[in-house]
């Protein structure tokens, strides 16, 4: 979204269309309908696959975290049309980019299991807790 938002405006595309009888609100709003669209439909496949293909196992309600991931794309696009607005060139609109991505991937920190440890996703990676390093140091000259 932020790059095609981007791409338009600096080929003429968004302009040539701001000629037309449609109010520059309604051309966003369009945009974030079909984009939003698109979003929503890759989360309900990105949740069947992994639900149907990899076997993950949903606690609660599989529509509640539909929602969730469905609102999460939502809140990408968002983003990257309020930051296409900053940018001026394709290149600029790719270094928002992580602004865009890393937000929704992991709000919260996610707690996983890993074996015997417990590991908090941050988004960034699996940052395993001080104990559990202090534990993996101690077994360290016992792993054959």
């Amino acid at each position: 979204m932020l790059i095609a938002f981007v791409g338009e405006r600096t080929s003429g595309t968004l302009f040539r269309l701001l000629a037309s009888p449609l109010k520059e609100s309604e051309l966003v709003t369009g945009y974030a309908v079909a984009f939003g669209a698109i979003g929503a439909t890759q989360s309900a496949v990105l949740l069947a696959v992994g639900v149907l293909q990899f076997n993950i196992t949903i606690v609660g309600d599989v529509f509640l975290a539909f929602g969730v991931i469905a609102l999460l794309a939502i809140v990408s696009e968002g983003l990257g049309i309020l930051l296409s607005s900053f940018a001026r060139r394709e290149a600029q609109a790719v270094q928002f980019l992580p602004f865009v991505v890393l937000p929704p991937q992991n709000p919260l920190g996610t707690k996983v299991c890993l074996g015997n440890m417990d590991v908090y996703s941050l988004g960034s990676g699996y940052i395993p807790r001080y104990t559990d390093i202090q534990e993996i140091l101690h077994d360290a000259p016992n792993i054959r």
